[in-house]
């Protein structure tokens, strides 16, 4: 068995649901199995912690694996559509101003994603917030 998660799978899949006008039911309906996969990836590097047989907070029904799937999902969208929408030749031939705002987004994303899930590992280590967002500010900038 071949170890690995086909993100392109899941970007094809999401754009099937982004074309029917249900992104966000399809990016729902992914994660959960997404979710599957990364546990499934995890436990062939990690012994995980077991409780009547499931790994906590690592399950496929579990709101904390099912949000980390879905911002996989939505980040890997994100990158691949604005640096798709740059660089394919009809799109920036037929849709000029729309192809510029996107070759400029791309530049934005990743480093964006990067930032947000930098400043969220701090809150989520800060004993002086009780490890909690609430009453804490905590400002990232958009760069490249």
């Amino acid at each position: 068995m071949q170890s690995g998660i086909d993100i392109a799978d899941y970007l094809t899949r999401l754009e099937g649901w982004v074309s029917r006008g249900q992104p966000y039911e399809g990016a729902l309906i992914l994660a959960r199995e997404l979710a599957s996969e990364l546990k499934r990836e995890i436990s062939r590097k990690e012994t995980l912690a077991m409780v009547n047989g499931k790994a906590p907070l690592l399950e496929s029904d579990s709101l904390e694996c099912q949000m980390w799937a879905l911002s996989v999902l939505a980040s890997a969208w994100s990158q691949w559509v604005f640096t798709a929408k740059s660089n394919t030749p009809r799109y920036r031939a037929e849709r000029r101003k729309a192809a510029s705002n996107a070759q400029i987004a791309s530049l934005y994303v990743s480093k964006t994603i990067t930032l947000a899930m930098e400043a969220s590992a701090e809150i989520g280590s800060t004993a002086e917030n009780n490890y909690r967002p609430e009453k804490v500010r905590k400002l990232i900038q958009v760069e490249r």
